[in-house]
């Protein structure tokens, strides 16, 4: 689709990241990208856990950063709200964009969504699979932390997913 994506992980997840698509992995236990003097055109802030200031500073002048990420069970919701109401203060005065997520869904997006799936240019990933009475036991596998894709509940069974390196990869299927 045209992007050359980086990805920012710890030391086990550098192979996977890149094994899902990314031409390269930053392992943030040795390297922090926010100071490598590197410039990206836009930054998909997953985690939440570089100031606005560092951020910034990774992007490009005319840079886009997409922040959705919360920092994870251990930070304050009063934190996560400080962030996004100095991310939307600072917003106006920056010539870099600051573009919030939020969805929409409709049956456009999902065909298109769908689409790119069915193509191989996106790679959906699952983690692991729990029954619907175990979801305390997937909440707290979520809260440690170390999830390498999505986590899924199962209400009916299992649904069929091909594993791949120990990985559930699935396929998005309209009904």
């Amino acid at each position: 689709m045209g992007a050359v994506v980086t990805g920012v992980c710890s030391t086990r997840n550098v192979g996977f990241v890149q094994s899902i698509g990314a031409h390269s992995a930053i392992d943030y236990t040795r390297e922090d990208f926010t100071h490598s003097g590197f410039h990206y055109d836009a930054i998909l802030d997953l985690v939440g856990n570089h100031s606005l200031s560092d951020l910034r500073r990774a992007l490009l002048p005319r840079g886009v950063l997409v922040p959705c990420g919360g920092g994870g069970p251990d930070r304050s919701s009063v934190a996560l709200l400080t962030s996004l109401l100095g991310q939307a203060i600072c917003a106006p005065f920056i010539s870099q964009r600051i573009a919030g997520i939020l969805a929409r869904i409709n049956p456009d997006d999902l065909d298109y969504l769908a689409g790119v799936v069915e193509a191989g240019y996106v790679k959906p990933v699952f983690d692991r699979e729990f029954p619907l009475r175990e979801t305390a036991a997937a909440i707290r596998y979520l809260e440690q932390g170390h999830a390498r894709g999505k986590v899924m509940i199962s209400v009916s069974g299992p649904k069929s997913a091909e594993r791949t390196n120990g990985t559930l990869v699935g396929a998005l299927t309209k009904s």
